[in-house]
C-alpha cells in the first residue's frame, strides 16, 4: 500500500465527514402548524381572529421563528431579544428579554395600562390529567389550563403535550409571552405552560366573553429537519421599528 497516496485520501473523507457532521449539528427544525378558529369573542375590545391558515415555526441554536399570515415574530437569545413584525405595514417592535410590557410602551399610556392590567388580572388553573393520545404521530397527554378574569372573560386551553418532537423551548416561550402579553389579561398562563414537559401538539382553546366565544385549534402537522433560509431569523430590511402601544401593535 502506498502511504503517500493513502493518507491524503483518508484526510479528505475526514474531511468530508466533518463537513457532514457540522452540516446534520447546524440544522433547524421546522414545525408546520395548521390553524382553525370559529366563532367571534372580544376581550377589553379587542377582537379576536378568526379563520383557517397554516402557520410556520422555525427553531435553531437560540433562535426561533414563528410566521402567521401577516405577523411574525423572532427570538434571539443569544442577544436577549424578540422582535414582533408586521408585514401589513412593513415595521416592527423590539423588546429585551425578560420583557418588560411597561417599560416598552410610551410613558403616557403606562399608568392607565398599569391600572387595567390590575383591574384584569385572572386567576389560573392547571390540571394535569392521565389522559393520552395519539396526536397526529405523537403520543401525547392532556394538560387543561383556565384562566378567569373579571368582566365575565373564561379561557380554557387543552393542551397536548409529548417528549417526541426535541426542540430547544426557551425562544418558543418567550416569543408565546411576549405575544401573549398584549393581552389586557397578560401573559401569565404562559409561564404555567413554560413549566409543563413536553411540547404542545395541539392546543384547543375556548374563549368566552359575556355569552360570546371563539374556539380556536393549532395542530402540529408536520416535523422535518432543514436549514433554515437565509434571513428567517432577521427583521426584513426596509422595516420601520415602532415603539410598543398594547392598543394598535402587530
Amino acid at each position: 500500500m502506498n502511504m503517500h497516496h493513502t493518507a491524503p485520501r483518508m484526510a479528505g473523507a475526514l474531511i468530508v465527514m466533518l463537513a457532514l457532521a457540522f452540516t446534520a449539528a447546524a440544522a433547524d427544525l421546522k414545525l408546520t402548524i395548521q390553524t382553525e378558529s370559529e366563532g367571534t369573542a372580544a376581550i377589553a375590545g379587542l377582537e379576536q381572529p378568526t379563520g383557517d391558515y397554516e402557520a410556520t415555526m422555525w427553531f435553531g441554536d437560540g433562535r426561533f421563528r414563528r410566521d402567521d399570515e401577516d405577523r411574525s415574530i423572532i427570538t434571539l437569545l443569544d442577544e436577549q431579544k424578540v422582535y414582533i413584525i408586521d408585514h401589513g405595514d412593513q415595521s416592527y417592535i423590539g423588546l429585551d428579554l425578560p420583557v418588560d410590557f411597561l417599560a416598552a410602551v410610551p410613558e403616557e399610556q403606562r399608568q392607565m395600562i398599569k391600572q387595567m392590567l390590575e383591574q384584569m388580572e385572572p386567576e389560573i388553573e392547571v390540571e394535569t390529567t392521565d389522559e393520552e393520545d395519539t396526536i397526529g404521530e405523537w403520543n401525547a397527554r392532556k394538560t387543561i389550563i383556565t384562566v378567569t378574569a373579571p368582566m365575565g372573560i373564561t379561557i380554557t386551553h387543552e393542551i397536548w403535550l409529548t417528549d417526541e418532537i426535541d426542540v430547544e423551548r426557551r425562544g418558543y416561550d418567550e416569543a408565546a409571552r411576549a405575544l401573549s402579553g398584549m393581552s389586557p389579561i397578560g401573559g401569565d398562563w404562559v409561564d404555567k405552560l413554560a413549566g409543563l414537559e413536553g411540547f404542545p401538539v395541539l392546543t384547543e382553546t375556548l374563549t368566552e366573553v359575556m355569552g360570546r366565544e371563539t374556539v380556536s385549534r393549532e395542530r402540529v402537522v408536520n416535523v422535518e429537519e432543514t436549514t433554515a433560509p437565509d434571513g428567517t431569523y432577521e427583521v426584513p430590511e426596509g422595516y420601520t421599528q415602532q415603539a410598543m402601544d398594547l392598543f394598535g401593535a402587530p
